[in-house]
């Protein structure tokens, strides 16, 4: 669980926990869970945000904010929130003890 280090002047030298190890561990995958879901989140709003502030475009004819076609929109923007709410309710899982961990 431990691996050596040794500073790059090689005088130095010690004991540090394993980050291979580490990012394995299940409080480290439970804490990148929920920092994803965030950013899931905030990249789904951020998506719809950009939609509503364009200006609508002459061009596109249907008053679409600039231009953009609405099923494009729809299309992404409901891929990125399905993603989020996956991570929602396996985080809720998780949180309620319906994940287990193995240690093999």
């Amino acid at each position: 669980m431990f691996t050596r280090f040794v500073y790059s002047d090689g005088i130095h030298g010690g004991y540090v926990f394993s980050y291979h190890l580490q990012r394995f561990h299940a409080q480290f995958l439970l804490m990148r869970l929920r920092h994803s879901t965030q950013a899931q989140d905030d990249a789904s709003e951020a998506l719809a945000a950009s939609f509503i502030r364009q200006e609508p475009s002459s061009s596109s004819g249907a008053g679409t904010p600039g231009g953009r076609d609405v099923e494009l929109f729809v299309q992404e923007f409901r891929e990125l929130r399905k993603t989020y709410h996956k991570r929602v309710i396996w985080g809720d899982k998780w949180s309620n003890g319906q994940v287990e961990w193995r240690d093999d």
